[in-house]
This record gives C-alpha cells, structure tokens and sequence, in this order.
C-alpha cells in the first residue's frame, strides 16, 4: 500500500482526529490472523462469523484503529460505522481515485476469470498491471484488490461478480473504469435473480462506475448484449465471432492439438493470431485482449504477444497429459454455457481412444435446474463423447435422458458416492484416452481429480 494516513481515514467517515495526523497505515485487513503493527482492521459479518467480535484482538496485535458496524465495545480507536462492508468498499474507492492509471472492470455470467488473465497477460507487456486474484470478486475482494494499487501500476484489472441486484453497481462505483466489459448474459445466478433479463440488468450496473467518456466492450454474439445503443449512453466496442456486424470479430479459426490460430478483423485490416488454449470462449477473451490492449495503447507486437503467452489460471480447462493420457481439468465452476463450452474443447481434441465426461451439477439454476440438466443430455449425444460418469443430484436425470434415448451408445452411468465413481474411473483409463472432469465448486470435483492423479496416473 502507498502513502495512505489515519487522517485521511477519519476524513472519510468525517469523524474527528484522535491521533497524529501524519500515521501512515501499513495495510488494511478484515482478518486478525494477518494483523501487523500500524493495520487497520476492519470487522466484516459474514454467514459463520462476526468479524466485529475480533476488534479488540485486532487492537491488542498493533492494529492502529479499528472499524466495524456491530462493535459493542467503547475504545476511541474504533470508527462504528453502518455498513462494515460499505466502508471498505469507500475506502478502496478514496484509495482508487490516488492513481491516475487505466482501470478495466469485467464481469459477465461465464469467463470472467480466464478474459482477467488474457488482459493481464497482454497488458503485462507494456508494464506493471495489477489483477484481482483468484475469484476475489466481491465487495470484499473488490477492495483487497484496490488496496494493492502502487506507483508501480500502469494498468489495473479487476473482476466483478454478483449473485444479486446491486451488487455490481457498488463494485464499479468503488473502482471507477475506465473500460467496462461484459463477456455474457447466462443462466448463473438465475436462481436468485429468476430471469436472464435481471441478469442482464445486474450485469449492466457496470455502467454505474464508469463515467461518461469511458468505454463498453460487449459480447455482439449475445443478443442481450447486442444493440444496446439507446440503452447505454456510453462508447460500445462490440465483438463477436459470429455476428459479422460486430465491430471487431475473428475469423479463419484453426483448432490443434493444444492451440488456436485464428484471425482478428479491425475495420478491412486481418490480423493473424495464436493462443495457446482450444475453445471459442478462448477466442473471445483474446478479442476483448485485443480491443482493451488497442484502447490503451499497444503495439501489435504486444498484443501479439501478450495471447500468444496467456495461461489459464487456477481450475479452468487445464491441461495435462500424463502417462500418454489427456486430463482436462476445469472444475473451477459449471453453467449452461460453460458445459458447452467444455464439451466442444472435448470434441476438438483428436483421440483414437476413449473419450470420458465426468460430469457433477451445475448449480445456482433455481427452478431450471433439472430441465438444463436432461439439455444436457442433447449436447451430450451431439458429442463424440464415448463415456459419461456422473455424480451429484441433478446429472442423474441427465444420465437417465441419456439411457433413455434411444441413439446413444455411450456409456452412461450415474454414481451415489464419489468412491464407486473414482473406483469406476480407475478400472476405465488407459493409454490414449481423454478425460474430462467438469462440475460446479460445491460438487468438490477437485477431489476427485486429485485421487485420480495420485492413484491413476
């Protein structure tokens, strides 16, 4: 953290100064276990704890001060405030506005992460560019990432997600982009917001932090995303693969064995690409690379570059091939969308052996949840997948669509427990077989994957 006093901070909350003005703070911290002399800590409520409970152990590790919304206590260094969550997202805001760098918010149903990491790796060739790690998209990882702004930074980068109305809108008014982008309008979250139109209204509360000359990059592809002129008084930089009318699109795409060569068209100009991923999800997140790395300046060179050596982080389609046999790793999370997405990343990979899905719920559907299920199935039998193992609640109406129909050959069967499942997975690989394992988090498919590794592979 650069220069950031105490005074400022009582400033903010318009609360009277207590102690030397000149204080500089060390770090800002919603957990004690990390508390160092000269922190603040903020006491943040969650679903299994009280974070206000800890102030006073914050306090007697060196924190400077303290703020929290449910503090009973009487100690002068401790700011009561409404809203614990709120004060952190306004601090990382007055934090923000000291740095006069590009910032690019993202969010969108799928692919916000892996569109983070292709801009990141473009822009990381023209300097210092700080990025939200992981999944620390929320109101608190929002502003752990701001705080982490130095003079350093050229560029910042930062992912936005929501399960609710609202909640984009407070994220960008903290962050303030410069560029906005919207990778998609799916079906995540339809749970709580009930229909894709409110997913498309929460998604455009991105507009809410951006101000007036900046800049609206839009998937062209999605027709919740397309023509949106009258609606959003903003500069819209559309992309798509498939709609021709965009105003950026990739064409000639050429899928091998672990990478894409494919074509950006700008205006009459054809610029020739490679990345090192399959999938069409891959190609649009090179495309917003390419529109944001253009936007600030660039070369193509950079971005060039910047997509050819772009790595997926975390569990997103990760691959690996080990004892002549291929594993996809992508169990960071599971939609509609990203299902497709995996599958078609299956089908591009040549084999001349088995082709196995190990498949858990998409979760986070509501009411939807068992129909996307059995159309689940659909894409399945579209597939020259030869297996598919399932666990969870939902796939096994999937399996049960699949055992049902009557063109499907493939082996399909629905596991109880995830030791039938990993036993079955087992006694199935061999030399020369594909296998992918795609579910959403709460299914803890990662577990699996990794009793796979130690026993199998």
């Amino acid at each position: 953290m650069e220069n950031l006093k105490v005074s400022e901070i009582f400033d903010l909350f318009k609360m009277g100064i207590i102690f030397d003005k000149d204080i500089a703070i060390n770090k800002i911290s919603t957990d004690t276990r990390e508390i160092e002399k000269g922190d603040i800590f903020i006491g943040i409520r969650g679903e299994n704890f009280d974070g206000n409970f800890y102030i006073d152990d914050a306090l007697l590790k060196g924190a400077i001060l303290a703020i929290g919304d449910n503090y009973t206590g009487i100690n002068e260094s401790v700011i009561k405030v409404g809203d614990s969550r709120k004060a952190f997202l306004d601090i990382s805001n007055y934090y923000r506005k000291k740095f006069d760098i590009p910032v690019i918010g993202i969010t969108g149903s799928v692919g916000k992460t892996s569109t983070k990491d292709m801009i990141y790796s473009i822009l990381s060739k023209k300097g210092l560019c700080l990025k939200t790690e992981g999944n620390l998209n929320n109101d608190i990882g929002v502003p752990k990432t701001l705080l982490n702004l130095s003079n350093s930074d050229r560029f910042a980068v930062v992912e936005m997600g929501m399960s609710n109305l609202g909640e984009i809108s407070r994220l960008s008014k903290a962050c303030k982009p410069n560029i906005g982008v919207i990778t998609n309008i799916g079906m995540s979250h339809i749970e709580n917001l009930k229909s894709v139109k409110n997913i498309q209204k929460a998604k455009l509360e991105i507009l809410d932090g951006i101000d007036s000359d900046g800049i609206l990059i839009l998937n062209g592809d999605d027709k919740l995303l397309w023509n949106l002129e009258k609606t959003v008084n903003r500069q819209i930089i559309y992309f798509g693969i498939d709609n021709i009318d965009c105003d950026i699109i990739a064409t000639n795409i050429i899928s091998k064995s672990i990478s894409t060569r494919f074509n950006i068209i700008d205006k009459k100009e054809s610029i020739p690409f490679e990345i090192p991923c399959l999938g069409k999800h891959n190609i649009y997140n090179a495309i917003v690379g390419y529109i944001v790395g253009k936007q600030l300046g660039l070369s193509k060179q950079e971005i060039y570059l910047g997509i050819k050596t772009y790595i997926s982080t975390g569990m997103r389609q990760k691959i690996d091939i080990i004892s002549g046999i291929t594993i996809i790793n992508d169990c960071y999370n599971s939609s509609p969308e990203s299902m497709v997405s995996a599958i078609d990343i299956l089908n591009k990979i040549k084999s001349k052996k088995e082709k196995i899905l190990v498949l858990g719920d998409m979760l986070e559907l509501g009411d939807l949840s068992i129909s996307e299920h059995i159309k689940l199935a659909n894409i399945i039998l579209s597939s020259d997948i030869t297996r598919v193992f399932a666990i969870g609640n939902n796939t096994k109406y999937t399996i049960e669509t699949l055992n049902n129909h009557i063109n499907n050959s493939r082996e399909s069967i629905f596991f109880e427990d995830s030791s039938s499942l990993i036993d079955k997975i087992k006694s199935s690989l061999s030399y020369g077989d594909l296998i992918l394992f795609k579910a959403s988090r709460g299914i803890k498919m990662e577990e699996i994957v990794k009793k796979i590794y130690e026993e199998c592979l």
